[in-house]
């Protein structure tokens, strides 16, 4: 048994596409904090360069500005934005191919929904497969996206795990939340075993009980758990309450981020909600809630605050698109 990296539950819609139709109007984000790092390419064309909406200025996130030393390029994102993104790639018979950006149903073929795609040629896909009739593969690819279909503007290119639009590799390890986490107990502690499984079961069950529970990750993906805390939380107590059950490494720490049981509520407003263009939301591992949508434009994100508002501060929502703006000035 291998300690997860979080004991949230990921929520997963059932459905996954493009938005109701109509294209997408020109919209200023913060790429930074609400669709992720943008892609930089110095490759494309004059003519592709000239498709891409990009201006600058001083974003806000949630109307909020962020700090001046770490302000992200504010960028517009409408039908022409060059973007990018990754997923798979599904034809049945003589259809038109479509792009699912989200959850992928476990079938044979793959079951999924998603945009149309435009300008797709089966034999520069990096890699794929046929069966009953059905093609698909998984790619990623730069186009523009209209509100209903996405059109290639290069061909797609092999997927890259764990997913980063500047071409990286690899996703940063878990940071440990302090320096001795076993003290006196708990060396030589199998994360792997039975016992630990039935630890960890205890422990959460312990942790989520609490008022004052934000979230747990495991920083070594076996026998290290660590532990955030609302601020002004009695951590002394829960740390003893915890090491009564769970004989691994623990770490407890205080921060400013709602409790679970307020993100909880928040999770069970979106799942009811039904939003367009919305995959999945989970509670971080750093606090708060974390969503991924199909483009995170300016209506998608204000819909999104509008449900979670009622339950925790917009402030601490992440909001991360499938499709992201390529950057055009490098």
């Amino acid at each position: 048994m291998s300690l997860p990296l979080s004991v949230a539950a990921l929520v997963v819609v059932a459905a996954c596409g493009g938005s109701s139709g109509g294209e997408v109007a020109p919209t200023s984000v913060a790429n930074s904090t609400t669709t992720g790092p943008v892609t930089s390419d110095a490759e494309l064309s004059g003519a592709e360069r000239a498709g891409a909406q990009v201006t600058t200025g001083d974003p806000t996130v949630n109307g909020v500005p962020p700090d001046a030393a770490a302000a992200p390029t504010r960028r517009t994102i409408g039908p022409r934005s060059v973007l990018t993104g990754q997923g798979l790639v599904r034809q049945l018979d003589d259809d038109p191919p479509v792009l699912c950006l989200g959850p992928v149903a476990r079938a044979y073929p793959p079951q999924c929904s998603g945009p149309l795609i435009f300008g797709l040629d089966w034999t520069e896909m990096p890699n794929y497969r046929q069966a009953q009739g059905v093609r698909w593969g998984e790619a990623r690819v730069v186009g523009t996206y209209d509100g209903q279909a996405f059109t290639l503007i290069r061909p797609p290119i092999r997927s890259q795990y764990p997913f980063e639009p500047d071409l990286a590799t690899g996703a940063p390890e878990a940071e440990q939340l302090c320096d001795d986490p076993f003290g006196e107990t708990g060396i030589g502690f199998d994360g792997l075993s039975t016992e630990a499984s039935r630890a960890l079961r205890d422990v959460t069950a312990l942790l989520e009980a609490s008022d004052a529970y934000v979230s747990s990750f495991s920083s070594d993906g076996e026998s290290v758990l660590n532990v955030m805390l609302v601020e002004g939380a009695d951590a002394a107590q829960l740390v003893a309450q915890a090491r009564a059950v769970w004989p691994g490494g623990l770490c407890i720490e205080t921060r400013d981020a709602p409790p679970r049981a307020e993100v909880n509520q928040a999770l069970g407003a979106l799942s009811r909600a039904d939003l367009p263009g919305v995959f999945s939301w989970a509670a971080a591992n750093e606090g708060g809630l974390q969503v991924t949508v199909l483009l995170a434009d300016e209506d998608t994100i204000n819909g999104v605050n509008s449900v979670v508002s009622g339950f925790i501060d917009p402030e601490d929502v992440t909001i991360q698109g499938a499709l992201v703006p390529l950057d055009l000035s490098g």
